[in-house]
């Protein structure tokens, strides 16, 4: 998960500033998304289970891209499918802030499995922009 936040970062910062930037700080940002799964399974050796870090990772883009998105011009109209994008991931994080609720309603299936098929919606989407972008731009 941190990799795709992470990889997400980098595009958005490609998209909206620099590409050249964006490619640059890439393997960065994969790095620090990589430590922060090293660092809480450290905490967790340690008995005390630190997600912090792995929080603002995942939390973090999904709070700050809006915002560029809405404040900034992209190259292309990539921003409407990373709104789609964000969607889906926030679908997805309310089905799984109701998995217990959901499942003792209909003793069907949980919240959990919810999130994971919305949340699987979400890079599709971002795949299915990046195709049309590379469309447009041809």
């Amino acid at each position: 998960m941190t990799m795709a936040f992470m990889s997400l970062v980098a595009i958005v910062i490609s998209e909206y500033f620099s590409a050249a930037v964006g490619r640059k700080l890439l393997l960065p940002l994969l790095l620090a998304g990589v430590s922060t799964v090293i660092y809480w399974a450290w905490t967790e050796s340690l008995a005390a289970g630190d997600l912090r870090p792995y929080a603002i990772v995942q939390f973090l883009p999904m709070l700050l891209i809006p915002i560029v998105i809405t404040i900034y011009r992209a190259r292309s109209d990539l921003g409407r499918y990373l709104w789609w994008m964000i969607g889906f991931y926030a679908s997805a994080k309310l089905f799984e802030w109701v998995d217990i609720s959901l499942y003792e309603f209909g003793n069907l299936i949980s919240g959990h499995s919810i999130k994971h098929l919305i949340a699987s919606l979400a890079p599709l989407s971002l795949v299915f922009g990046l195709m049309k972008r590379r469309e447009r731009l041809r």
